[in-house]
């Protein structure tokens, strides 16, 4: 079951809905596109040869310096340098040698046609595009490796093992997790995200809810600018796991529950939903009263004999 808030676009080092586990970033600046005065050539030698010019010529445009370098406006991950981007992602592209005319091979959008500095725009889908910048006589190349998200993980929001949803005496177990969407190298800051409905595996003493789905948000949610190490970009709000139960535990009968949850991902609202992994969601009830819930790397447990407690 989720309580999560519907995307954005948000501005980089916007604050994720957190409350125990760190996330850092500071505001990104607008997209620049700027265009300085273009190199002079002179008739003395060869363009783009980089030759010695006689005394009161104009110095030539060395295409052996021409390149063209990158930096992603988002501030995570920390290499803004990275050629992989998120799907969406938007990261600013420079000439060495000033004004120059780009070229798209592969998708994604730029800014400008024409420039010294250009953003460009990662496409919806994952792929290869190489940006090419033409100026004074010279060219230079750059390509990007476009990322779709591949893989989901996540942890439980309040680090206090005593923050379990409970009830003394049942064997029932919850707990609030925080989300991230793998891998860890790329921002998803555009991406939106579904869990799908899907019916309970259960046995023993969670026998009663065989069948019944776990009550997922229809509209999914959205993402926050904050990628953490490891883990991946960290999504907005929160996801929240209960087992609920059957009724009174009597030692020594066991349970288990399991939900095989399929995710999905978009970016705009027009775009169709595109499944990428499958969410393990486990409840086990062992014969000492132990309960232990886990959902792609978060964990809790609790005795069953435990006081009464809330997430």
């Amino acid at each position: 079951m989720w309580n999560s808030s519907m995307p954005t676009d948000p501005e980089a080092g916007s604050n994720p809905d957190q409350t125990s586990s760190d996330g850092s970033g500071s505001p990104s600046s607008s997209d620049p596109d700027g265009s300085p005065p273009s190199s002079t050539t002179s008739s003395a030698a060869p363009l783009g040869t980089g030759t010695d010019s006689p005394p009161g010529a104009t110095t030539q445009c060395p295409c052996s310096s021409a390149q063209v370098t990158s930096e992603t406006v988002m501030e995570e991950p920390p290499d803004r340098a990275r050629t992989r981007l998120g799907v969406g992602e938007k990261v600013r592209v420079s000439y060495s040698l000033g004004s120059a005319t780009w070229t798209i091979a592969g998708k994604g959008s730029l800014s400008s046609d024409s420039g010294a500095t250009v953003t460009y725009t990662a496409p919806k889908q994952a792929g290869s595009v190489t940006l090419t910048a033409t100026g004074c006589d010279c060219s230079a190349s750059i390509t990007f490796t476009i990322v779709e998200p591949n893989a989901v993980n996540m942890f439980k929001r309040y680090l206090d093992p005593k923050r379990v949803q409970h009830n003394q005496n049942y064997p029932d177990i919850g707990m609030y997790i925080n989300v991230f969407l793998a891998p860890a190298d790329v921002n998803f800051h555009k991406v939106q995200y579904l869990e799908l409905e899907i019916g309970c595996d259960a046995s023993g003493v969670y026998i009663c809810l065989n069948g019944q789905g776990h009550n997922p948000d229809p509209n999914g949610a959205g993402a926050t600018t904050h990628v953490q190490s490891g883990m991946g970009t960290w999504m907005s709000g929160m996801d929240q796991i209960y087992s609920s139960d059957c009724g009174v535990w009597t030692a020594p009968d066991t349970g288990d529950e399991h939900l095989a949850i399929p995710w999905q991902w978009k970016i705009d609202d027009a775009d169709t939903w595109k499944t990428f992994t499958t969410v393990h969601q486990r409840v086990n009830c062992d014969a000492t009263g132990n309960l232990t819930s886990t959902k792609a790397g978060a964990i809790a447990t609790v005795m069953v004999t435990d006081a009464t407690s809330a997430p």
